[in-house]
């Protein structure tokens, strides 16, 4: 891995996997569905029309950040960057290659936060695929830990920020020593 040595520790937050899109779950549902450019249309059409703005979406406010912040949020919900979404989906299978060697990262301190599997969204095979592989991250370290941040869906910078706001400073004091080590290694909670 580059620049290994000015790396303190990882966070995650319900970050992808390498390789996800060729997990069995992933690949039936998108074989038999639209494809991903259809789904994006709609989306476009929707946001063009404005019913996002016709159910409040574009004025809602985030618990945790202030006016200005809340109200960029609520905007993107009412112009969301379908062109980068596209792209992102577009060029997962080469992301994956690119990433599928890194690590393990021996003792390196990794935090990772997943979404709630309980949140609705998903159908039940991709949840339960996504929830595994989350599992799965862990293995990168021997100072892994997962944080599943109760009621969260995939934005938990969202709807969970009070979580991030306590636990990611935790952890850069615990790797810069000025807090003790936790002693939850290994282990997945529920938060």
């Amino acid at each position: 891995m580059r620049y290994q040595d000015e790396l303190a520790g990882l966070v995650f937050v319900d970050g992808s996997t390498p390789m996800q899109q060729e997990n069995p779950a992933f690949k039936a549902a998108s074989s038999g569905g639209p494809p991903p450019w259809l789904g994006a249309l709609l989306e476009r059409t929707v946001s063009i029309v404005g019913i996002p703005r016709l159910q409040g979406q574009c004025s809602q406010s985030f618990p945790g950040f202030d006016a200005h912040a809340a109200k960029l949020q609520a905007e993107d919900l009412c112009h969301p960057q379908l062109t980068a979404v596209t792209q992102e989906i577009d060029s997962m299978g080469r992301s994956g290659q690119e990433t599928i060697h890194a690590g393990p990262f021996g003792a390196l301190p990794i935090l990772i936060f997943s979404q709630d599997p309980a949140k609705g969204g998903m159908p039940p095979p991709i949840k339960n695929a996504w929830n595994q592989m989350q599992e799965d991250s862990k293995k990168l370290s021997s100072r892994s830990r997962r944080i599943i941040a109760k009621g969260s869906s995939h934005y938990i910078q969202l709807d969970r920020l009070d979580l991030l706001k306590t636990e990611v400073p935790r952890f850069i004091e615990q790797i810069r020593g000025t807090l003790p080590e936790t002693a939850s290694y290994g282990s997945t909670i529920t938060e």
